[in-house]
């Protein structure tokens, strides 16, 4: 009943329907193939990801921990109120950080293209664009007004955050090639942030930690513009 299939003869395999409604030749495997456009979007979703959750420089929010000194020094832990308001003012304190290395990475772009480890931070990359990096520091800035008036309603706090905002800017966008100013500024941003710490939970710092932190941070900044110093002389 069956017939040997003659040398030379073609025979056409089944057609079945595809998802879409039209009909695809071959057998049917069961298995759907996910178009390459969709896989290419998903790995383009997660390196943008990446790249902002790279911006925010977490590693970064350990300098942050002078916020909490105050509490740790005045031995206020017993206090529920203190221990969370100094737990806001640290999380307000690493938003405003955040805001301001990605400002200052937009204003070094240029020059750390040349650089061996700034080169591959998000916007000298080039993984980020002007327009992703504007709306990555507006959504920070929203983020940082909401904490501040819903968690933080002190003035003072306020002003001390502003003014380490702006000292920072003034820093990034010219500061910064003053060597002695530079310095200054870097141990200003600390003391700033055990004050800040300080006003949040509603006790008066002692002159001697503030005398200390100052003194601390003017070594940690020299020790970094050494450093860089060394980079620029030998780029040369």
């Amino acid at each position: 009943p069956f017939s040997p299939q003659r040398q030379g003869s073609t025979r056409k395999e089944p057609s079945w329907p595809s998802p879409t409604g039209t009909p695809c030749d071959g057998p049917r495997s069961g298995r759907l193939t996910v178009p390459a456009s969709r896989t290419r979007g998903n790995s383009v979703g997660c390196r943008q990801a990446s790249a902002h959750f790279r911006l925010l420089r977490t590693s970064q929010w350990t300098k942050n921990l002078f916020v909490v000194a105050p509490l740790v020094f005045s031995g206020s832990f017993g206090t529920f109120t203190s221990v969370t308001n100094s737990f806001f003012a640290f999380s307000s304190f690493c938003i405003a950080s955040s805001l301001v290395y990605t400002l200052n990475d937009w204003r070094d772009r240029n020059d750390d293209i040349h650089h061996p480890t700034k080169r591959i931070r998000p916007i000298a990359s080039a993984e980020l664009r002007g327009q992703q990096v504007g709306l990555h520091a507006l959504l920070l800035f929203l983020l940082l007004v909401l904490v501040l008036g819903i968690w933080i309603r002190d003035f003072s706090a306020y002003m001390i955050l502003v003014i380490y905002l702006l000292l920072n800017c003034i820093y990034s966008f010219g500061m910064k090639s003053i060597t002695v100013l530079g310095i200054l500024t870097v141990a200003g941003g600390f003391v700033l942030r055990v004050l800040y710490g300080a006003v949040v939970i509603q006790i008066s710092p002692s002159s001697w930690i503030l005398f200390c932190t100052g003194f601390l941070a003017t070594m940690l900044a020299i020790g970094k513009r050494n450093t860089d110093l060394r980079f620029t002389t030998s780029s040369f």
